[in-house]
C-alpha cells in the first residue's frame, strides 16, 4: 500500500499544509501511528525515504496552539528516535533524519518542556534520554536538560517522573558524561532515594500479595539482583518488534507489570555507584543513615535499605569501614515483625 502513485505520507503531507484542522489532526494522527508501526518503511529507498520529509514537517507542528497537534507531532517523533536504537536495518537512517534537524529540534522540544500536559512532557522526557546516543551534540545544553529532568523525575504523577528517571542511568553509564554529570550528584542522589521509597500503588500491590504464601516465588524476586536499565530497554524494544511467540509476550508483560519509579530510582543508583565509585558516599551516607532511624516510617526504612544494597557492588572498598554498623541494624530489622 505504501506503492501507491501519490505516496501515503505524501497525502498526509498535502493534509498538514491544508489549513483545515480537522485534516491536520486526522494527518497527524495517522503519522503518528506510521511512525510506531511503520517505522522501517518511512526510511525506505523505494519509498523515497519519506522520514527525510517527515521529520521537518513535523516539527513545526509542536508550537502549535491545539494541545492535540502539539502532542501528535511530538509523539510521532518520538516513536521515530525510539525505533531507531532497536531497528536493525533502518534505525541509522531514522536517527540521522532528525539528526540533520536537530537545531529546530531542540528548540522545539525546550520550547515543549514547559507545556502544561503530562503526556508531552512524557515525549519531552524520552526525547532526551534517546537523545544521550549523540550526546557530543547536546553536550552545549546538558546542563539544561539535567535541571528539567531533575525537576521532572520529582513529579507528583509517577508516570512522568518514571519517564524522567530512566534519563539517570542511561547518562550515569556514559563515559563521556561523567564530567558533566558529576556537580549535579548532591541534588541527584536525594532524589533518587526519595523515588526508592514505596509508592500508594506499590503498597496496594504488597498488600494484594500477603496472602499468597502457596505461590512459588519468581527468580526476580528472591534474586540479589536490581532490574536494571537492560530490562527496561529490552522492555521498549519489544514493543517496536513483531514477535509471534505468545510466551515472549507474557515475559514482556510481566516486565512492564514490574518496573516503577522504585527500581527505576535503584538501578540509576546501582550505575551511578559503579561509574563513581566509593566518593559518592559522602553525600550518600548520611541520607541513608538519616533514614535508617527508627522515627522514620518503616517505607522510608526501606529505601535506605534498597540503596545500600544498589551502591553495595559498587561502593564495596568505602562500604566496607560501615559493616559492623550494617550488619547488626539488618539483622534487627529482619527480627522486626512490622514491615519490611
Amino acid at each position: 500500500w505504501f506503492k501507491n502513485e501519490l505516496n501515503l505520507t505524501q497525502c498526509l503531507c498535502q493534509l498538514l499544509d491544508s489549513g483545515d484542522m480537522n485534516g491536520i489532526d486526522g494527518s497527524l494522527s495517522t503519522i503518528s501511528k506510521l511512525c510506531e508501526d511503520s517505522y522501517t518503511e518511512l526510511d525506505r529507498e523505494v519509498y523515497g525515504r519519506p522520514v527525510n520529509y517527515l521529520v521537518p514537517k513535523l516539527i513545526t507542528f509542536f508550537g502549535h496552539q491545539q494541545v492535540q497537534i502539539r502532542k501528535s507531532a511530538v509523539h510521532s517523533i518520538v516513536n521515530l528516535l525510539q525505533s531507531s536504537s532497536v531497528a536493525e536495518d533502518n534505525g541509522a537512517g531514522i536517527f540521522n533524519a532528525i539528526i540533520a534537524n536537530l537545531e529546530p529540534f531542540l528548540q522545539g522540544i525546550f520550547l515543549l518542556a514547559n507545556d502544561q500536559d503530562k503526556e508531552i512532557k512524557k515525549d519531552v522526557c524520552r526525547s532526551f534520554v534517546a537523545l544521550l546516543d549523540c550526546y557530543q551534540r547536546i553536550k552545549p545544553f546538558i546542563k539544561d536538560i539535567i535541571n528539567y529532568m531533575l525537576h521532572q523525575t520529582q513529579d507528583p504523577d509517577e508516570n512522568l517522573a518514571l519517564e524522567a528517571c530512566e534519563f539517570w542511568s542511561a547518562i550515569a553509564e556514559m563515559e563521556a558524561a561523567i564530567q558533566d554529570l558529576q556537580p549535579f550528584i548532591p541534588q541527584l542522589l536525594p532524589v533518587l532515594l526519595k523515588g526508592m521509597v514505596y509508592s500508594e500503588m506499590d503498597r496496594v500491590m504488597l498488600a494484594a500479595e500477603d496472602d499468597d504464601a502457596h505461590v512459588a516465588d519468581k527468580e526476580e524476586h528472591i534474586h540479589p539482583h536490581l532490574i536494571n536499565k537492560a530490562v527496561n530497554k529490552r522492555m521498549h524494544a519489544n514493543q517496536h518488534q513483531n514477535g509471534d511467540d505468545d510466551d515472549d509476550d507474557d515475559d514482556d508483560a510481566d516486565e512492564v507489570s514490574q518496573w516503577n519509579l522504585r527500581k527505576c530510582s535503584a538501578s540509576s543508583l546501582d550505575v551511578m555507584s559503579s561509574m563513581y565509585g566509593d566518593p559518592i558516599l559522602e553525600v550518600l551516607l548520611p541520607l541513608i543513615q538519616e533514614r535508617m532511624q527508627e522515627n522514620q516510617q518503616w517505607e522510608v526504612r526501606e529505601s535506605a535499605i534498597l540503596a545500600l544494597g544498589a551502591v553495595a557492588e559498587g561502593c564495596y572498598t568505602g562500604m566496607k569501614p560501615h559493616l559492623n554498623q550494617l550488619i547488626p541494624y539488618l539483622v534487627k530489622v529482619l527480627n522486626n515483625d512490622v514491615k519490611p
